[in-house]
């Protein structure tokens, strides 16, 4: 049924019943990938770099602030600045965290979006405005716990972000949900832009110590998810006059769309989906949280600068590795509005995502390996030879987490599409419990220091993966995926290790910048001629 068939049917149907069916038969199809033109079987390649990009160019613009913010509180004070963020992160997992993935299912799959939209606003805005007063409350308690007091004032400065980040979570299930990624993308880069910008000059002129310009830092993230907040309603403004004067020229009168809707979401149906998806999401905040607490003690009692080490395991390292993992989660978060809409072919598509996935995790995997000398001398000068040094060996320790959670939040975002929520759950809290323990063990028992942390990551992830691919493989065409993964990881290897050929006999910052991108470059054209120019598309499915 075409656009054109629709409208005649609505306008002339008089009864109700007749109305509604056309109506939602235009909606569905209106929402269908397969329907519309700029969502066919290139949709998802389209909608993926949207988000991909948006999420490089987010990435790009944290890391290049974290070298002047680095340089002006030095590595204490990023351990100040990053002590706060585990207790903060784990707030947003229950308020908000996998919101946006789990709500673009509920957007795809149902007529009534805007009320999806509306529901989740009112109760996630609440729960996000209950854990904001918790942290602005006990602030300086979380502090005494981490051993770390003064980080209190912190707590406070990041407390607004709570709930702000929960009103922004809703806005972007609701945009990725229709198959509109650009806001999500617009709202990231909105976020970092305007951090970076109060954080350095907040810490250059009105901190004075290192715990002012640690808290002018935090205070900037607060400010820079109002800035994103704001950006999304009014987007949203705009695009409910688009479909209000759509609904006008559609049905002949006003609202007519809307009120017909059949498919309405309760909040019991949006809790249904969301808990699980959150409460899986909250696995590895937790897991940061215990290192907080487990890796900070221990390092503490064995000497060592606890602060110090801690901000280059989870500040300085994470911002690189975050790059390339944030690029891939545009795969995972398209996935699911897309393979949602097909129905009983859900999985028909899994290769190409799959392949997606690979084809950004990998060689930026093997790339972190090799160069991460050279990436902590280029974007931390600032440090230390020693703290340098460390943070090297940490990064190429850690690559291997790039490849793991870039696949593991894709595989996810399957299992969320095919409904099965519960599963991931499972998946990554028995991930959980090994990570708490391998941390644990390995500082205390066999003094493996921060490198222990890092070695409880990796096993955690491996683990949550292993168990998510064991949920699909009745549904997905394992050899298919591993032979097009290994012909990735074949052309990574080839392309990386040319350019570390080249690097070790061409010294220098210059060179290296070029050398680096020319191993990008070199890998995407091979990539073309190995894969073809669709070798990224998704195979044509009619939803069943």
């Amino acid at each position: 049924m075409t656009e054109r068939q629709i409208k005649p049917a609505v306008k002339d149907c008089r009864s109700d019943e007749s109305v509604k069916c056309a109506t939602s038969e235009f909606v569905k199809k209106r929402n269908s990938a397969v329907f519309v033109k700029k969502r066919g079987s290139d949709g998802f390649v389209k909608s993926a770099l949207i988000l991909a990009l948006g999420g490089l160019l987010a990435k790009i613009i944290g890391a290049a602030y974290r070298i002047p913010l680095t340089s002006m509180i030095g590595s204490e004070g990023i351990g100040l600045y990053q002590t706060v963020f585990p207790v903060y992160t784990a707030m947003l997992t229950l308020s908000s965290s996998g919101l946006p993935i789990a709500l673009s299912k509920m957007v795809s799959d149902r007529n009534d979006g805007r009320g999806v939209l509306i529901k989740s606003l009112l109760f996630y805005g609440s729960v996000g405005l209950i854990f904001s007063a918790l942290m602005f409350v006990f602030g300086d308690f979380f502090g005494k716990m981490q051993g770390v007091e003064r980080v209190g004032v912190c707590y406070k400065a990041l407390a607004p972000s709570v709930f702000l980040v929960s009103i922004i979570a809703c806005f972007r299930g609701y945009f990725q949900g229709r198959k509109a990624n650009a806001p999500t993308a617009v709202s990231q880069i909105t976020e970092q832009i305007v951090k970076a910008f109060f954080g350095l000059v907040c810490c250059k002129y009105f901190g004075s110590t290192v715990i002012e310009k640690a808290f002018f830092a935090v205070l900037a993230v607060s400010v820079s998810e109002i800035a994103a907040s704001a950006f999304l309603i009014i987007k949203y403004v705009i695009l409910k006059k688009k479909d209000k004067q759509t609904a006008i020229s559609e049905t002949g009168e006003e609202g007519k769309t809307a009120e017909l809707s059949l498919k309405k979401a309760s909040l019991k149906d949006i809790l249904r989906i969301t808990v699980p998806v959150a409460l899986a999401s909250m696995a590895l905040p937790l897991g940061h949280i215990a290192d907080s607490f487990i890796v900070l003690n221990l390092l503490k009692t064995s000497g060592e600068n606890a602060e110090s080490l801690f901000g280059l395991y989870s500040g300085c390292v994470p911002a690189v590795t975050g790059v390339p993992i944030a690029i891939a989660f545009g795969a995972a978060a398209t996935a699911v509005p897309i393979l949602s809409s097909r129905g009983k072919n859900k999985m028909a598509n899994l290769p190409e995502i799959m392949r997606f996935t690979g084809f950004i995790a990998i060689p930026c995997s093997l790339y972190l390996a090799l160069f991460s000398p050279d990436i902590i001398s280029f974007l931390y000068r600032s440090l230390t030879p020693s703290d340098a040094e460390i943070a090297s060996k940490l990064l190429t320790v850690s690559s291997l987490e790039v490849v793991l959670l870039s696949f593991l939040q894709t595989v996810n975002a399957c299992l969320i599409s095919d409904g099965k929520q519960k599963k991931v759950t499972l998946s990554m809290y028995a991930g959980l419990i090994l990570k708490t323990a391998i941390c644990f063990t390995s500082i205390f028992f066999f003094h493996f220091g921060i490198f222990g942390a890092v070695a409880g990551e990796i096993a955690s992830l491996a683990l949550s993966l292993s168990l998510c691919l064991c949920f699909l493989k009745v549904k997905i065409k394992l050899p298919t995926i591993l032979y097009d993964i290994s012909k990735e990881l074949l052309l990574s290897i080839i392309c990386v290790l040319w350019g570390f050929y080249l690097n070790s006999a061409l010294k220098g910052t210059v060179w290296f910048a070029v050398i680096s991108a020319f191993v990008a470059f070199a890998y995407v054209s091979f990539s073309v001629v190995l894969f073809g120019k669709r070798g990224f598309s998704l195979r044509k499915t009619e939803a069943a």
